[in-house]
C-alpha cells in the first residue's frame, strides 16, 4: 500500500478526537503514521516489516492447508482398507 494512501485516507477515521481518546492504540498508531511517512529510511523498514509478516502467515496458512489434504487423503486411505 502506498504510504500516501494511508496517510491521505487516514484523517477520514481520525476525524472524530474522541475516537483518538478513547482509543489510545488508534491515536499511536496514527502518530506513528505520520513519523515514518515523512522518513523515506523508515518507511522502508516498515514495508519491510509488513511484507515479512505477511510472508510469515502466508507460509503459516499453506502449511496448514497442505495437513488438512494430507489428512483428508489419510483417511480416505484407511477407509478404503478397512472396507477392503
Amino acid at each position: 500500500m502506498k504510504r500516501s494512501s494511508i496517510i491521505k485516507n487516514f484523517p477520514k477515521v481520525m476525524e472524530s478526537d474522541m475516537l483518538a481518546e478513547k482509543n489510545v492504540y488508534i491515536g499511536s498508531v496514527y502518530q506513528h503514521l505520520q513519523v515514518i511517512s515523512q522518513d523515506d529510511e523508515k518507511w522502508l523498514e516498515y514495508e519491510a516489516r509488513e511484507k515479512a509478516i505477511r510472508d510469515y502467515n502466508q507460509g503459516v496458512l499453506e502449511v496448514e492447508q497442505r495437513g488438512e489434504v494430507r489428512r483428508k487423503a489419510e483417511g480416505k486411505k484407511k477407509l478404503s482398507v478397512s472396507i477392503s
